[in-house]
Formats: structure tokens, C-alpha cells, sequence
């Protein structure tokens, strides 16, 4: 019953949002993250993170505490979120097993 209150004052609170719209996203996700596609995992959590864009405040979409982190670790930078990802695309390149590489 707590967990639940916290949820409305949060989602309310932080994002503006409605209770009801933040079923909404969760219904529309079938409960699973926007990016990964699995339902939360994180220790002690039960609930979507709400993302929102920091700059205007406009909730994107409901994500998993490790993909929430890993968006925030990178300061929502698509240019450094592209170059992770060219990053892990030459590493699959290279062999694993060969440190030379």
C-alpha cells in the first residue's frame, strides 16, 4: 500500500504525470523496458523508471534501473552513445582470445 502511495506521489511529483499515464506506459510496454525489453530486475525494485529528457523535462518512455543508469552515464549524448556502440561493433571484429588485439 506504501509502495504504492510513493509510486503516485513520485511519478506525479517528479514528472508531472499521472498515475493512470504512467499505467498507461506500462501497459503499453507489457511491463518491460523500452530498451532491453525485460521486466525490472534491479534489487528492491518492482517498478519502471520513468525517463524523461533532462533538458525539457518530456518523459520519453519507462526503463529498467540499468539501462536508466547507462542512458544517465552517458548524459543522453548521442554522439557518445554512437561511439560506444561503434566501439562494441570493432571489438566483435577482433578476436577475444587474442590480447594482441
Amino acid at each position: 500500500c506504501n509502495r504504492l502511495r510513493n509510486t503516485r506521489r513520485d511519478v506525479v511529483n517528479k514528472f508531472n504525470l499521472t498515475p493512470e499515464a504512467y499505467l498507461s506506459l506500462v501497459e503499453a510496454l507489457a511491463g518491460l523496458c523500452a530498451i532491453c525489453k525485460n521486466p525490472e530486475t534491479h534489487r528492491g525494485r518492482t517498478r519502471l523508471a520513468v525517463d524523461h529528457c533532462h533538458r525539457t523535462g518530456r518523459v520519453r518512455g519507462l526503463l529498467c534501473a540499468s539501462c536508466n543508469k547507462g542512458l544517465g552515464h552517458f548524459s543522453d549524448d548521442l554522439e557518445r552513445l554512437t561511439a560506444a556502440v561503434s566501439y562494441l561493433n570493432e571489438s566483435r571484429t577482433r578476436s577475444d582470445l587474442d590480447p594482441s588485439t
